[in-house]
């Protein structure tokens, strides 16, 4: 089983290392549903990881805290996209 998911692995590290642009691609895909569930006030894309993440969603709240994290992803997202397609 290892033995297959390294293969899978390498494979995929060697097609990244060949053809780079697609990380915009992975990027963009990941950070825009993320920041779409951010927005929407979904709890797995909103929950604080750190404490200084949840310093600030004690003290803006789950609406705002979710809409400006959001925010956040989203940009990324649609950056990362942007990059693709201009370089592709």
């Amino acid at each position: 089983m290892m033995d297959k998911i390294n293969e899978y692995y390498y494979k995929a590290e060697a097609f990244f290392h060949a053809n780079p642009v697609y990380v915009w691609l992975v990027v963009a895909v990941i950070f825009i549903p993320l920041g779409i569930g951010a927005i929407l006030g979904k709890s797995w894309a909103v929950d604080p990881a750190n404490g200084k993440q949840r310093f600030w969603y004690g003290v803006l709240g789950h609406k705002v805290f979710g809409r400006v994290v959001g925010a956040v992803f989203l940009l990324g997202g649609l950056a990362a996209l942007a990059m693709f397609f201009w370089q592709k």
